[in-house]
């Protein structure tokens, strides 16, 4: 009998921390130390309370209230109360809503990637128009150069214009296109793909598809250590990729000529919430299911008193021993 109950009571002891750990991990976004630790704690506490429970079998057993009584239970409250609240926010996590997490975190990365999308668009319409205005602006220029009566101020006007950003030309280039040396469509593709350079390797600094493809996997494959961590990092990494995209079209995106117009590209209007996150907010599916919190937590808790029960109530036959001069004393085994 003593070795089912220490086995009994260190299955107890077992179950106990990995579900609260599982369940700090939800919670805690992935943090593997924070709810290692947190588990740790919980457990050893419930480890030293039993063991002191069984040790003052003769007090629990007798109803006595005494000090080490009170501040047995009061431990043993401050233990099993958030370790039933995590156990079973861990079992209603996996047994109710594994999937739907699933489903909202999909849909998170598909938002991810349609914010991708919005960024390429913004600035292949930008570059789209800068060619239009370029092309334009080179002709002008031609032609006021070419002209007997050409306007000085005009030609000064446009050669600043065409210098600066986002063109960027250099005089010998504008030189060589007033001389026929090169066309305006060749100078026009140079000056488009060296934009389109600096905006791709913004997208490329901005957001980790790996990393998104990484946390995306480790969803669906319900990675009980890595879940929590790569739903919270997906929701940074989409906040991140949001500030950096708007950041790179306002840095990059320049129309001298238009500013209003050049408002239109610099900005990805999106606000980015956090995905439904069912992980960290344990009371709200205990609520939910009250009725499994409710069977499943006096399981839990019986099964670690089992051992304490089962002492002081199968462990105290009497014995009755004869001594001369008729005296009967009783002792306890």
């Amino acid at each position: 009998m003593e070795k089912i109950k220490t086995i009994i009571f260190y299955l107890g002891i077992l179950l106990s921390g990995v579900m609260s750990f599982l369940g700090l991990m939800y919670v805690n976004k992935g943090e593997l130390v924070l709810s290692a630790v947190f588990a740790a704690i919980i457990v050893l506490i419930q480890y030293f309370v039993i063991l002191k429970f069984r040790d003052n079998k003769d007090i629990v057993s007798k109803n006595k209230i005494s000090a080490i009584t009170v501040v047995l239970f009061t431990l043993y409250l401050v233990a099993i109360i958030p370790s039933t609240i995590f156990t079973l926010h861990s079992l209603n996590v996996q047994l109710f809503h594994k999937s739907e997490v699933i489903k909202n975190s999909n849909a998170h990365v598909e938002k991810i990637d349609f914010l991708t999308k919005q960024y390429e668009n913004k600035y292949n319409a930008y570059l789209d128009l800068i060619a239009t205005n370029l092309k334009k602006d080179l002709d002008v220029y031609k032609v006021a150069r070419s002209s007997k009566n050409n306007n000085k101020t005009k030609i000064e006007l446009l050669e600043e214009v065409l210098t600066s950003s986002p063109y960027l030309l250099k005089s010998e280039q504008l030189q060589n296109f007033v001389n026929g040396n090169v066309s305006s469509t060749s100078i026009v593709k140079k000056v488009v793909d060296n934009r389109k350079e600096a905006f791709e390797k913004n997208a490329k600094e901005s957001l980790d598809e790996k990393l998104v493809e990484k946390h995306k996997k480790n969803i669906n494959n319900w990675n009980l250590i890595s879940v929590s961590s790569s739903i919270s990092d997906l929701s940074n990494l989409h906040k991140s990729a949001l500030e950096k995209y708007n950041s790179s079209l306002i840095k990059n995106i320049l129309l001298p000529k238009n500013i209003a117009e050049a408002r239109e590209f610099s900005s990805i209007d999106e606000n980015p919430s956090e995905i439904s996150n069912l992980l960290t907010n344990p009371i709200k599916l205990i609520k939910e299911h009250i009725v499994f919190g409710i069977v499943i937590g006096l399981l839990f808790n019986f099964l670690l008193i089992i051992p304490v029960i089962k002492m002081s109530q199968g462990g105290y036959k009497s014995r009755l021993k004869t001594y001369p001069g008729g005296r009967i004393i009783t002792r306890r085994k």
